[in-house]
This record gives structure tokens, C-alpha cells and sequence, in this order.
């Protein structure tokens, strides 16, 4: 026996072992998935159940703390329960005191909460479509029951008893006469005093509700029952054979497994309401079950398979890959020099083939790496154009009909004047100039459309402060007129007054926009900035639209333009005077960012 069949009776046990050695890494590695799988599972389910006691506990903290809001309000106390009711016992006019309720009650609007006031001497007062107060004529069947002091009673009706018989002859109510879900609390008309003098009602049409819920139970599998203190279903089927555990008349929270049930309860609001979830355990883990079984069947076959193409394999392929190995290692790319690959030739067809298609990939990786280069031009420059072609003029429109109207009106040297500024702007807009332009015709398109603008607000003032050498400077296309066309449109005056600055400084340039509008918040700044960070971190310039996109679509062509070297800050004038300020700007000798790809 030679020392080759021995090497290669060495290698080929080495083979089995190294086989074996995985083959037990497959086993521990599916061991380790199938028990975090089955982690995921339950994740997922305390999860999904989890979504549901928040979405639940948020809808109905919505409605208890305007509730308070409206309890802690002397004012809206007042109104409820003397104003409005004295007015209205006096034959005097209530509108006035309504409109007081609606703007100490906004968020009524916003949520489509609809507010109802029960008091001691049957008044009633509602504010839903419509408002009224009434006194009700049967008071047996509505007696006036407290709630209790800090209590809440949480219900669904299908129509308001009160509501109905108030106004049945009123078209207007039928809107309101829906089934609705309703917090009840006392209403004490002088604090500290515990005796109610009211009970408040605030009303959510039930489909809302309903909604909210059908959107958050996707499962299938798991049945979610909201049910009201009193065990009455609020949303969902009725799990009767679930029992809840109350303490001191307040619902238990638990989580429990009976007869292949496991079951979740979890009061909400101090267990005015409360929640049901429930799944079959064999439903929890039928995705384990199956993982195991596909993954085993799956991990037998490959174990064998590996095992016969391991053995077989390394037995032709391990000198001839040595070989080409060392020789791929020693390929090396420095500027015009190359240390090339020499072939290999074994009598294997893919080794061979392998070695060829080598050769060939290194006569080519110089011809790809230029192409790539192009192509990444090209794609900034496409990227810039269509980034342009957003910037659309907004006032068309405005413009057109101003012309019309001034056409009626036979102001045929103004309608010219008009068209002759609009097919400047067309033309300059209509241009694909990827690589930029003078800062002389930006100026020049700003002035058109100032031109046209002051034909609709004759008021406008802008000023122009720009040092002559700027002129020269290479900008994007479309950077300056759109930020004075925001400052026209979010100005809120016909006066409008804009202060267009430059100046360069340490090879430098900033162009300064200010107005006299209403200025930016702090909250819109911050959103504004981190939109347009978040759109160049990620690249998505094609996702852009131009509807409130304008600023994100300058800072985007400015920072392909420039770089890190751009210039882009917004904020509020620093003089005191109300208004905006945005400036923007770059480093001169950036200006050919786009067109010097041209030559790599």
C-alpha cells in the first residue's frame, strides 16, 4: 500500500468524521429552532392578545379621561346644570350656551363622541347632530339612579330610550338613534359634595368600536370576548362555559389550561370592562408540530445524502481546488497592472469549466468595474432629472385663469406680459439641465414668477440682496423658486414681503429666503428634517411626491448635487418679526458633482 491510497483512505475517514460532526450541529441547531419556534408561537399569541387588551384599554381611556376633563370643568358644570337649564325654564335662547359646550367639549368632534346630561329634575341635554334640552314627560320609566362616587358604568344600547321618545317627531335625531357604546359617571355640580346632581353620558357609536376590533383580531384561532362589568358582551360570541373569578365584586385577572383550552382574562378600566381570549392548545402548537416532523423527514434524507456526496466528492476534488486555490490567492488588481490566473486542468468537467469561466471573469472585471462606474453616473443624473421633474409648477392653474380674467377684461398688454413670463418658466422647467445651471437664470425664472404672482397679489414685495459674482455660481435646477413660491403660498396675507439674501464666504455660497408669514413650529421643523434625512439615507428619491414634498425634493437635489457639503437649514426669522427663514447653499467648486462622472 502506497502512501497515496493511504492519504487518500485518511482523507476519506476524515470526510465521514467531519460529516458526523455536522450532522450532529443539524441535529442540535433544528433542536434549537424548533424550541424557539415554539417560543415565537407563544410570543406571538401573548402578543396578538396582548395588542388587544391596549387597543381596548386606550378606547376606553379616550372616553373616561374626556369624561373627567368634563367633570373637573367648573365651567361646562355651570352651563349643565344652571345656565343652560335656567335659560331654557325662562323661555330665553340656549344656542349661545351650547356653542360654549361644543368648544369646552372639542374632542367630541374629533372622536365622534356624542355627549348626554341627565339631571335630577328630568332635564335632559343632548349634543350629538344636533343639540337640544328637553324635560322629559315620562319619568318612571327613566328614574334618575346615581352611579356612585368615582364609579363608571360602561354599556351598549341599541337606541336611547330617552333619546327616542323625546324626539320622535324629529328627523334630525334618527342619525343618533344607533347602537352606541356608553361611559356613565355622577356629576357632582359643587365639589367636595358627594351628592350627584347629574349623570354624564358619553356616547360612541358602536360601529367604531366594532371596527377597532374586527381590525385587531386576525387570528382565527383565538376567540376574543369584551364583555361590560355586569357580564353583558360588548364585541364577540359569548363564551359562557368560561367562568371569571371576581374579588371584592371586581373581575380577577388570570391565565389558566382547561380541556385542551388555554384561556386569558384581563379586566380593563378597574374591571368595568373586561376581556376573554381563549385558543385550543392543539391550535398553539400545530405549527411546532409540523416544523418537527418536515424538518426531521427533511433532516434524514439530507444526512444520507450528504454523507454518499461527501464521500464521493472530496475523494477527486480536494488537490485539483488546492491548486486553484493558491492560484486565485495570487490574483491581485493594482491600477493598470494585473497578476493574472492561470488555468487549471484536471479531469473533472466542472473543475475545468470552473477554471475557464475564472479566465473569462478576469477579462471581463475590468470592462464591468468601468460600466459600473457609468451606470452609477447615469443614475445620479436620471435620479436628479426626475427628481426636477417633480418640481412641476403649481400655479398653472391660477395662472391660466388670471390670464383668462384679465382677457375679459381686455388687458390685452397685460395677458402678454403674463404669457410671456409663463413661456420663459415653461421653457426653463421643460429643460433636462442634470448638470445644473447659472444662478443668473434661476434668478431669472424667480423673477417670472414673481412677475405672474403679482399679477393676482399686487402687494407682494421681494426684495433681491445677491452679489454679482455669485451669478456664475453652478446650482440644481429649481432650488430657489420653489422655496419663494412656499413663502407666497403659507404666508396667509396679501402683503407678503420676501427678502431673497447670498453671500460667499471661504469658497462658500448660502442663498437666505425670509417672508413675514406664520413661520414654522418646532414640531413641523423637526419632521420636516428627519423626513428629509430618512428619504436620502434609504435612497428613496423615486417615492417622492411633490404634495408637501417640495423642501424634502430641494434637500434631496442639493445633496446629490453637493454632498456632505450642502447647506439646508429651515427655521423662523432671528430678527424678532414673525415669519420663515430657509437657507440653503453649497461649496462652490462642488457645483460639477453630477457632470465630473462623466469621465470616470
Amino acid at each position: 500500500m502506497n502512501g497515496s491510497s493511504i492519504s487518500s483512505r485518511l482523507f476519506r475517514s476524515f470526510a465521514v468524521m467531519i460529516s458526523l460532526f455536522f450532522s450532529l450541529v443539524i441535529i442540535s441547531l433544528m433542536i434549537y429552532i424548533g424550541k424557539d419556534v415554539n417560543d415565537k408561537v407563544e410570543l406571538a399569541q401573548r402578543t396578538a392578545y396582548d395588542t388587544v387588551v391596549k387597543e381596548v384599554d386606550s378606547f376606553f381611556e379616550q372616553m373616561r379621561t374626556f369624561s373627567n376633563n368634563l367633570c373637573n370643568s367648573e365651567e361646562f358644570k355651570k352651563i349643565v346644570t344652571e345656565d343652560l337649564p335656567n335659560a331654557y325654564n325662562a323661555g330665553e335662547p340656549v344656542n349661545d350656551y351650547f356653542t360654549k359646550l361644543y368648544l369646552l367639549g372639542y374632542k367630541m368632534i374629533v372622536k365622534d363622541y356624542r355627549v348626554a346630561v341627565q339631571m335630577k329634575d328630568n332635564k335632559y341635554i343632548w349634543m350629538g347632530s344636533n343639540y337640544f334640552i328637553s324635560e322629559r314627560e315620562n319619568r318612571d320609566m327613566h328614574e334618575f339612579t346615581p352611579i356612585g362616587l368615582g364609579n363608571l358604568k360602561i354599556c351598549k344600547m341599541n337606541e336611547s330610550d330617552i333619546l327616542k321618545e323625546i324626539n320622535t317627531q324629529n328627523p334630525y335625531y334618527k342619525n343618533d338613534l344607533v347602537p352606541v357604546i356608553s361611559l356613565q359617571r355622577d356629576m357632582n355640580k359643587n365639589m367636595p359634595s358627594y351628592a350627584p346632581s347629574a349623570i354624564l353620558d358619553i356616547e360612541v357609536p358602536y360601529t367604531r368600536f366594532k371596527d377597532m376590533m374586527d381590525n385587531i383580531v386576525r387570528s382565527e384561532d383565538m376567540n376574543i370576548t369584551v364583555y361590560t362589568a355586569d357580564g353583558s358582551v360588548l364585541y364577540g360570541e359569548d363564551q359562557t362555559d368560561i367562568k371569571v373569578r371576581r374579588e371584592n365584586g371586581l373581575v380577577v385577572k388570570e391565565k389558566y389550561k382547561k380541556n385542551g383550552i388555554e384561556v386569558q382574562i384581563q379586566p380593563v378600566m378597574n374591571s368595568s370592562v373586561y376581556i376573554v381570549g381563549s385558543i385550543s392548545t392543539a391550535k398553539v402548537y400545530r405549527p411546532v408540530i409540523s416544523y418537527l416532523i418536515i424538518v426531521f423527514i427533511g433532516f434524514l434524507l439530507l444526512l444520507f445524502g450528504s454523507l454518499m456526496i461527501t464521500y464521493r466528492i472530496s475523494v477527486r476534488i480536494t488537490d485539483p481546488v488546492k491548486i486553484m486555490s493558491g492560484k486565485i490567492e495570487k490574483v491581485d488588481f493594482d491600477g493598470d497592472h494585473w497578476i493574472t490566473y492561470e488555468p487549471v486542468k484536471t479531469d473533472i468537467k466542472e473543475l475545468n469549466i470552473l477554471s475557464d469561466t475564472i479566465v473569462l471573469m478576469q477579462k471581463k472585471l475590468r470592462t464591468s468595474m468601468d460600466e459600473a462606474i457609468s451606470l452609477r453616473a447615469y443614475e445620479l443624473q436620471s435620479t436628479m432629472l426626475a427628481l426636477q421633474a417633480q418640481m412641476q409648477p403649481h400655479f398653472l392653474y391660477n395662472t391660466l385663469m388670471t390670464i383668462s380674467a384679465m382677457a375679459e377684461e381686455k388687458q390685452d398688454y397685460e395677458v402678454a406680459t403674463v404669457c410671456g413670463h409663463l413661456m420663459h418658466m415653461l421653457r426653463y422647467i421643460s429643460s433636462e439641465d442634470a448638470h445644473g445651471v447659472k444662478l443668473s437664470k434661476e434668478f431669472r425664472h424667480v423673477r417670472d414668477y414673481v412677475d405672474i404672482m403679482k399679477e393676482r397679489f399686487p402687494e407682494t414685495v421681494v426684495h433681491y440682496d445677491i452679489p454679482l459674482p455669485m451669478m456664475q455660481i453652478i446650482v440644481p435646477k429649481l432650488v430657489v423658486q420653489p422655496l419663494v413660491e412656499n413663502s407666497l403660498k403659507y404666508s396667509d396675507r396679501l402683503d407678503c414681503a420676501i427678502q431673497i439674501s447670498g453671500e460667499i464666504e471661504d469658497n462658500r455660497f448660502r442663498i437666505s429666503i425670509e417672508d413675514n408669514g406664520v413661520g414654522f413650529s418646532e414640531d413641523r421643523i423637526r419632521e420636516i428634517m428627519d423626513h428629509c434625512r430618512e428619504l436620502v439615507e434609504h435612497h428613496e428619491f423615486s417615492t417622492m411626491q411633490i404634495d408637501g414634498m417640495g423642501l424634502a425634493n430641494i434637500y434631496a437635489r442639493l445633496y446629490m448635487f453637493y454632498g456632505d457639503d450642502m447647506l439646508f437649514w429651515i427655521g423662523n426669522r432671528s430678527d424678532g418679526e414673525e415669519g420663515s427663514r430657509i437657507v440653503i447653499g453649497g461649496r462652490i467648486e462642488c457645483g460639477g458633482r453630477l457632470s465630473g462622472l462623466d469621465g470616470m
